[in-house]
């Protein structure tokens, strides 16, 4: 009794559990799913070594980097030096003629493609004794010199130029001091007034989404009608460099510890409130120059003091992580270029090139099974020709003594289904006494099976069968006999169907 009443508590629990069970899977679904969600890992994205490339072609410092492709780039740097990489190699492509543009500084240079680009800086024209804007157009083969009278659309010179920003091979935008602004579009350069602070930097998304960032923090932003309009202030820092991994979220460096975020799905306030300023730990004296998003979860950034920083982390996704620490004898690294995520360039004063390189990603091999081919064993095939013989079975069982003549006539044609026509004719004699003549006519139907065996024959009319054809031949023979009876009365012939009572029925 004891052990049946411990029982009961034990299934009444467990009854009560499989109805909670069935009564809301769910519950179990979300627990599931809660554990999923708090178990799972993000694995981060690989971290290469940034290596310095020995023996650089110039000691001069080195403004500006822009790779065409993984395997080809450009640099350029005070001096009007300019540096092809190609296949691994850096070399000095510097333009003879740059002796006729004095204090010549290249400060960005912007590569639409392997055959098309573009560089902006700055000379001094000592016909008017100040410093004039200076571009260069690369048409894949040469590199040409251009001052602001020659390329712009209504011959008006260019101010200094600081950075430049081609959306394709048709079309780019380039910024300078004083509020300079050029569209480059339809083959040349329009100047586009405005006023405003110097700018420094310009970058987006497309040619229909672009920003410029300049002294004490001011932002603009190109609308859809291609007016510039203020994005709002966020810091005090000059803003010195921008990259945008989509029109939804990009990235600022300034000359002070922090850095900006615009990103469009923080909020639904009006555009300029989307930009917000993030402090990055470890920074103090640090001016970052420089960032590139290869997407929205990998960039890089470099400044001052040699400081490399990477990110931004995911979780929280707007940190940035230093992976080389500020060091007060680095150079300065100026700019930064990503060909992909696995291979980018970082330049610097003293001509610094450091290269950032991860293998290649192991490729994948796929092996197709070949699909399996059925073969089909063909069956057998019988061919029959002729005409089949019936074989015929009956069973008889007479009280008499006679003699029978049967001829049997059998003609069988055969197409598909075989049918066969059998004729019997018998002929009886019975002798029995007292003397009587009876004449009788009887018609037989006997239940008679015939089966066909194919066979090779050949007859008029020729029969067709149809290959692989089971064919049952039933005949239905129809026989009449026309017995002739001399009745003797001494004869012991047993007759029911013929007398009755000693009379003939008729």
């Amino acid at each position: 009794m004891v052990k049946k009443l411990a029982i009961v508590p034990i299934l009444t629990w467990g009854l009560a559990a499989l109805f909670l069970c069935l009564f809301d899977k769910n519950l179990f679904v979300q627990a599931a799913s809660r554990t999923a969600t708090l178990g799972a890992t993000i694995t981060p994205l690989p971290v290469g070594t940034w290596v310095v490339y020995p023996n650089s072609p110039t000691t001069n410092n080195l403004r500006s980097v822009s790779l065409a492709s993984a395997n080809e780039g450009w640099a350029v740097g005070d001096g009007g030096v300019l540096l092809h990489y190609l296949n691994g190699t850096w070399s000095d492509a510097t333009p003879t003629n740059v002796g006729d543009y004095p204090q010549l500084t290249w400060y960005s240079i912007s590569m639409a493609g392997a055959s098309a680009g573009w560089i902006v800086g700055e000379y001094y024209d000592s016909s008017i004794h100040e410093m004039r804007g200076l571009l260069a157009q690369y048409d894949g083969i040469t590199w040409t010199m251009h001052i602001g009278e020659e390329v712009t659309s209504n011959q008006v010179p260019m101010k200094p130029l600081r950075s430049i920003y081609m959306a394709s091979a048709t079309e780019g935008f380039t910024v300078g001091l004083n509020a300079e602004i050029g569209h480059f579009v339809d083959g040349s350069w329009h100047k586009e007034v405005r006023d405003g602070p110097n700018f420094y930097t310009v970058g987006g998304a497309d040619a229909q989404w672009v920003w410029l960032g300049g002294d004490e923090g001011k932002q603009f932003y190109r609308d859809a009608s291609g007016d510039w309009q203020g994005a709002g202030v966020w810091t005090v820092a000059t803003v010195n460099s921008t990259s945008f991994a989509d029109r939804d979220y990009g990235w600022f460096t300034t000359d002070g510890p922090g850095v900006l975020l615009y990103d469009a799905s923080v909020n639904a306030c009006p555009l300029d409130c989307k930009t917000q300023n993030h402090v990055v730990n470890g920074l103090v004296g640090v001016q970052l120059r420089s960032v590139k998003l290869v997407n929205r979860l990998e960039g890089w950034m470099v400044g001052t003091q040699g400081v490399i920083l990477h990110g931004p982390n995911d979780d929280p996704y707007d940190k940035w992580t230093v992976v080389r620490q500020a060091s007060q004898d680095a150079p300065t690294l100026n700019s930064v270029d990503m060909a992909s995520s696995r291979e980018g360039w970082i330049v610097g004063d003293q001509g610094v090139l450091l290269r950032y390189s991860l293998p290649p990603e192991p490729t994948a091999t796929v092996t197709i099974s070949p699909t399996p081919t059925n073969t089909v064993t063909p069956m057998p095939t019988v061919t029959a020709t002729g005409t089949p013989t019936p074989t015929i079975t009956r069973t008889a069982t007479r009280t008499a003594t006679q003699t029978a003549t049967a001829t049997l006539n059998s003609t069988a044609t055969q197409t598909g289904t075989p049918s066969a026509t059998e004729t019997v004719t018998a002929t009886r004699t019975v002798t029995a006494s007292p003397s009587a003549t009876a004449t009788q006519t009887a018609t037989t139907t006997p239940a008679t099976t015939a089966t066909a065996i194919p066979q090779t024959a050949t007859e008029t009319p020729t029969a067709s069968l149809t290959p692989s054809v089971t064919a049952t031949l039933t005949a239905t023979p129809s026989v009449t006999a026309t017995p002739t009876a001399m009745i003797q009365p001494t004869a012991r012939l047993f007759l029911p169907l013929l007398f009755r009572e000693g009379r003939i029925i008729r």
